[in-house]
């Protein structure tokens, strides 16, 4: 099938086009830097050649980069929770989708795959399942990711073959622009996350998302939605698995939501005044006091999936970093001395 991909050289997008290349798709991409598909695609072993360059926003662009397609994934999107980027990710994030779900079917694509997020599915009920109710906003970032999945749903009630993915906590190597997840990572090494919010977290590997998206497009097209989780852990599990996988003594204490909001309310004041990102934001607690343990049954079932484990994602993240110049062999521990610790290409 010739497969659209938005945002292909980002962080999910890439992994997609990967695992659709080796599935045997043609696949275009539709990107805005043409220059960072080699960076984004060479250190995954995939050469992709039918470019669109453009953005998501823009009717003209999309409509060129549909045209001809059979299915389309649309990872692209701004994922960050820096408060000044609040007006830019609701014109990619929500604006976006609604553009590309409506090119993509009027031009009969199918399945057309909306990858959303856990961020979508926050807060309502006891367990996030494929039947979760869309979720509610704690900040700039859910809110777009909210109402994009509100856009996608409507598509799904009125007939189009949009396929919803809601990734947890995106983790694993090969990070092309070493985003959120990837620098948590490099704080959790440098032992910078000490006092945190505790909550849970659903981990899960890119790489394994990446296999379900090409899974999905080899299915029979229908409207489906597909939580996917590797393994819950808290953010304290998540820091001494960090410590288990460098043979480093990494813990950290937990301090109430509450304060972490109201400490992440005066960064989001800052990051707003001086236009650029702080390490401190209200969301990511506000997150983590309405997160619950999410359920992957849907996706292990239709598309017989298995996930890794949160251990070999964090240590394959941790191998990645070293290898990088992200973190230093004294940060990465063990892993500097192990060859084995490299992360493996499945």
């Amino acid at each position: 099938m010739k497969v659209l991909v938005t945002g292909g050289t980002g962080f999910l997008g890439s992994h997609t086009v990967r695992s659709l290349a080796e599935a045997g798709h043609d696949v275009r991409m539709l990107v805005r830097s043409p220059e960072r598909v080699g960076a984004a695609l060479d250190p995954l072993g995939v050469q992709v050649h039918d470019i669109v360059v453009g953005d998501v926003t823009d009717e003209r662009v999309v409509q060129r980069a549909v045209n001809g397609c059979d299915a389309a994934v649309h990872t692209a999107g701004v994922f960050s929770f820096g408060a000044h980027l609040a007006q830019t990710m609701e014109q990619v994030n929500t604006s976006g989708t609604e553009i590309v779900l409506r090119k993509a079917t009027a031009e009969g694509l199918a399945p057309i795959v909306h990858v959303s997020s856990v961020m979508a599915l926050l807060g309502h009920t006891a367990e996030i399942t494929d039947q979760s109710p869309v979720g509610q906003a704690v900040g700039p970032y859910s809110a777009s990711k909210v109402e994009a999945e509100r856009i996608a749903r409507r598509y799904q009630q009125d007939g189009s073959p949009v396929v919803i993915t809601n990734p947890g906590a995106v983790w694993g190597p090969n990070d092309p622009h070493m985003g959120e997840s990837s620098q948590s990572a490099v704080m959790i090494a440098k032992g910078m996350m000490r006092a945190v919010p505790d909550g849970p977290i659903p981990l899960v590997d890119v790489r394994d998302v990446g296999e379900a998206h090409a899974r999905i497009i080899g299915r029979e097209a229908k409207s489906q939605r597909y939580p996917l989780v590797g393994e819950n852990i808290t953010v304290t599990r998540l820091i001494e698995l960090a410590g288990q996988v460098t043979g480093r003594n990494l813990r950290a204490t937990t301090i109430p939501h509450d304060v972490a909001i109201a400490l992440g309310r005066a960064g989001d004041l800052l990051s707003r005044a001086i236009r650029r990102q702080v390490p401190l934001s209200a969301e990511p607690p506000a997150a983590l006091k309405l997160a619950r343990p999410m359920r992957a049954d849907r996706a292990m079932q239709d598309l017989a999936m298995s996930f890794r484990s949160a251990e070999e994602s964090v240590r394959d993240t941790f191998a990645w970093l070293l290898a990088e110049g992200a973190i230093t062999p004294k940060q990465a521990g063990t892993l500097a001395d192990s060859t084995a610790a490299r992360p493996r290409r499945t």
